[in-house]
């Protein structure tokens, strides 16, 4: 049967001819704690090949030697895996569409962001678009700050917009309807919300988180 560093004795590892020395029996057996101490903590220096794996502690450890500026300790931990896989990516990326593209996908799982040219917005806006359901005021401001520090300095960031999907059935006068809820965002300086009944029978209430 085959043995790994953590489960081999030293005395195993030394000559056939010196293994029925009794002298080198009782130093063998008195050094394996600490070789096994040791051999345990083998696998923590390889933390860049081990990330999926790795502690939170490590990855704070690692987002400070990267120098990721858009890190939180904060973060969940699968959140923190993510910034850290891509850190150095990022870094050479700064100011692109990628940058901000990617720490949207990081922060909100998914998401996408959608340039002024594309929705009649002012020029070199932006607005994101993402399904994330969990958000406050503070988790909002917190994206924004770590959007900014990928962006380039010209752009900036108009609004998110977030989108709540659900079916539904709904009953109309006689006749009986199935469609999808929709709901986008939250204005925060307003709070105004719009509802509405579409074509396909869907309700589709906007708010959008307006960035000032």
């Amino acid at each position: 049967m085959s043995k790994t560093t953590k489960t081999v004795t030293l005395l195993e590892l030394l000559p056939e001819n010196l293994r029925s020395d009794p002298d080198i029996i009782a130093a063998s057996a008195a050094a394996d704690k600490e070789f096994q101490e040791i051999a345990q903590k083998v696998g923590l220096v390889m933390v860049m090949t081990d990330i999926d794996s790795a502690p939170g502690i490590i990855l704070d450890h690692l987002a400070i030697q990267m120098r990721i500026d858009f890190y939180d300790t904060a973060f969940p931990i699968e959140t923190k895996r993510r910034l850290v896989k891509s850190g150095y990516l990022k870094k050479y990326t700064k100011g692109t569409p990628y940058a901000v593209q990617q720490i949207i996908q990081d922060v909100f799982g998914n998401g996408e962001i959608i340039e002024w040219f594309e929705y009649e917005g002012e020029p070199y806006s932006f607005m994101v678009k993402t399904d994330a359901l969990a958000y406050s005021e503070e988790r909002i401001e917190q994206i924004v700050k770590l959007i900014n520090t990928v962006k380039n300095l010209r752009s900036w960031l108009e609004k998110i917009f977030i989108e709540k999907t659900k079916e539904m059935e709904l009953n109309i006068a006689l006749g009986h309807m199935k469609g999808t809820v929709v709901t986008s965002g939250i204005d925060i300086a307003a709070g105004e919300t719009k509802a509405k009944l579409n074509k396909a029978g869907c309700i589709q209430v906007v708010n959008e988180i307006f960035i000032t």
